[in-house]
């Protein structure tokens, strides 16, 4: 898991020291490519932030209104001034770690692990949400559906008919 190497810490512990108007934000998917949290994490993982005295709020990751609502209080604190925070989002990565690894006979999880998460889904429980309590149309949702897949397809059509960039713009935007 990303969160297990030291940079973390020392920029955690960097951000409590001059209270950083900062939100880490820990997407805790279960695994570190094929190993479970539970075999590669020790102790509480979200006790880190709180250890380097970052107000830590931990939220169900497939709970689109509970991640807004919370990421919406934790962006008011920090605005405040009030130092950095740690939201850890328990969620699960349904793919696996590569395209490819059911054809490597990768079984570090079961079906049925995989299954009860898909149940889980964090589009299935808004769009449920949204047709069931608020009453929207599945018609206007379908609607909203087919805009974002043309957004998104004349997106990936222009980032494959684009050239690559020259190799001078390598480290362009990026801290080095």
């Amino acid at each position: 898991m990303r969160s297990n190497q030291g940079v973390v810490y020392e920029c955690f512990n960097m951000a409590s020291i001059w209270q950083l108007p900062i939100i880490y934000v820990l997407e805790n998917n279960q695994y570190a490519v094929t190993t479970s949290a539970k075999e590669a994490v020790g102790g509480d993982i979200t006790a880190r932030g709180l250890s380097y005295g970052i107000e830590t709020k931990v939220v169900d990751g497939n709970d689109v209104i509970e991640v807004y609502k919370t990421a919406c209080s934790v962006l008011e604190r920090v605005r405040r001034g009030e130092g950095p925070c740690l939201l850890v989002c328990n969620t699960y990565r349904i793919q696996g770690h590569l395209v490819g690894e059911w054809a490597l006979n990768w079984r570090y999880r079961s079906q049925e692990e995989v299954d009860s998460w898909k149940k889980r889904c964090p589009i299935d429980r808004l769009r449920g949400l949204l047709e069931g309590e608020l009453g929207v149309p599945a018609a206007e949702l379908n609607r909203i559906d087919g805009e974002v897949e043309q957004l998104v397809a004349a997106a990936v059509e222009f980032a494959e008919n684009s050239p690559y960039p020259a190799e001078s713009e390598a480290e362009t935007d990026v801290l080095v």
